[in-house]
């Protein structure tokens, strides 16, 4: 079995019609907020790849690898920003047990996770769902969410904007028009 395979088996199980129908969804919902798809691999970092092709696309050059360590560090220096409830529904032991499960290559990401990436890379994370709700994670410390006015204006400029298909698969998002994504 392909490692490919392998990240398919370990995500959701949905049939392939459903899948299919889950990304014409997001491409409709996509380009009705004026966005293009750029597919990733689906290799189980989908998640990061989407980021590392988003920060390319503002001169920073890193790969999902990098991205993972550094937010798997980020979180085991900041053990507050977890929350011990969703980790127990994730069906993780403890915190350290979902931390070292996140710490592995073709782990598919959660939105702890992705939190955590924002707060490496200092920037918001914007996913569009298949099904037009949009998910903001916004910069977060240790003791609160960071506002919208402690933000330097690139910060504010630079969010990552992803798409998530089937809750199985994301993508990155590039603006087809000038100006900001849900103002």
């Amino acid at each position: 079995m392909s490692g490919v395979d392998e990240v398919t088996k370990r995500q959701k199980p949905q049939d392939t019609d459903s899948l299919a129908k889950a990304n014409k969804r997001l491409a409709q919902v996509a380009a009705y907020n004026n966005f293009s798809i750029v597919d990733v691999p689906r290799d189980g970092n989908c998640g990061l790849h989407a980021v590392a092709h988003q920060l390319s696309t503002q001169g920073v050059f890193v790969d999902a690898a990098s991205i993972r360590q550094r937010a798997v560090t980020f979180l085991r220096s900041h053990p507050l920003l977890l929350d011990e409830q969703f980790i127990l529904r994730r069906h993780d032991k403890d915190m350290e047990s979902y931390v070292n499960r996140q710490s592995k290559n073709g782990q598919w990401v959660d939105e702890m996770m992705l939190r955590a990436v924002g707060a490496c890379i200092t920037r918001d994370i914007h996913i569009l769902h298949d099904n037009g709700h949009v998910t903001k994670l916004d910069l977060q410390t240790e003791n609160n969410y960071a506002d919208n006015n402690n933000k330097s204006d690139a910060q504010l400029q630079s969010s990552i904007n992803i798409g998530q298909s089937g809750e199985t698969h994301y993508v990155s998002l590039i603006k087809n028009v000038a100006g900001q994504w849900f103002n």
